[in-house]
């Protein structure tokens, strides 16, 4: 999934966390919430290892 472009990076993301989300515990927001933050930000890692450029600043995120 690292090699596709972000729109489909997103959707793929997007589908994975609502399915997770779906089956969560009534009263577990907190742990739904710190995990939908770690997502965030290994995916915000691992957009910045896709090219030398280095950082992918949150602008040009779709």
């Amino acid at each position: 999934m690292r090699h596709l472009p972000i729109r489909e990076q997103v959707i793929n993301l997007n589908r994975v966390l609502r399915g997770h989300d779906a089956y969560g515990i009534a009263g577990n927001f907190r742990a739904v919430q710190t995990l939908h933050r770690f997502v965030e930000r290994y995916w915000h890692k691992m957009l910045c290892r896709r090219s030398r450029k280095g950082q992918v600043t949150w602008e040009v995120w779709p």
